[in-house]
């Protein structure tokens, strides 16, 4: 057990193709990396390896975050494996939606029996990306669905799962 990625990938040799960072507080998780354990991360990836990462997960593997004032943050403490900046959305223990992309990326794989439409999907505290910072390359799988729902802050239409296939 690994739980702060610290002997991932130690020594180069591939083990697994994929790792998965869940939510909980982002700049706990970054912290608990460390430089070294960051730097496996992207020493991972670097070798072909990929990375999923949900909630905190999604805030770690970027630069940093944009602020509702605009302001951008780097965050030293996050990896930067997708290198631009999320955004906080502000939303607490509430539901929301989630929209596959129609004719996108996950589409050419799965067809979802038709159903391109999540409902109910639990949210608290996430992100989504910031796309005028995203590099190129981002591909958008699937956005927040919001409508006719009363929530805090309107993010229907927003990128909540979005993939880089990186040339490293």
């Amino acid at each position: 057990m690994d739980e702060n990625g610290i002997l991932l990938y130690p020594d180069g040799a591939p083990r697994f193709r994929m790792v998965y960072m869940n939510g909980g507080k982002a700049a706990g998780h970054g912290r608990s990396l460390e430089e070294t354990g960051r730097q496996r991360y992207r020493d991972f990836l670097a070798g072909g390896g990929s990375y999923v990462g949900s909630c905190a997960g999604a805030f770690v593997a970027s630069l940093g975050s944009r602020s509702a004032e605009g302001k951008i943050s780097n965050t030293q403490t996050y990896i930067g494996l997708w290198p631009g900046n999320t955004m906080g959305t502000k939303l607490e223990k509430s539901y929301t939606a989630v929209d596959i992309v129609p004719n996108g990326p996950l589409t050419r794989y799965f067809d979802f029996d038709g159903r391109m439409h999540i409902d109910s999907v639990r949210h608290n505290g996430g992100c989504f990306a910031w796309m005028e910072t995203a590099p190129a390359g981002t591909e958008v799988l699937a956005t927040f669905s919001t409508k006719g729902r009363e929530l805090e802050r309107d993010i229907d239409g927003l990128p909540v799962i979005c993939a880089l296939e990186a040339s490293l």
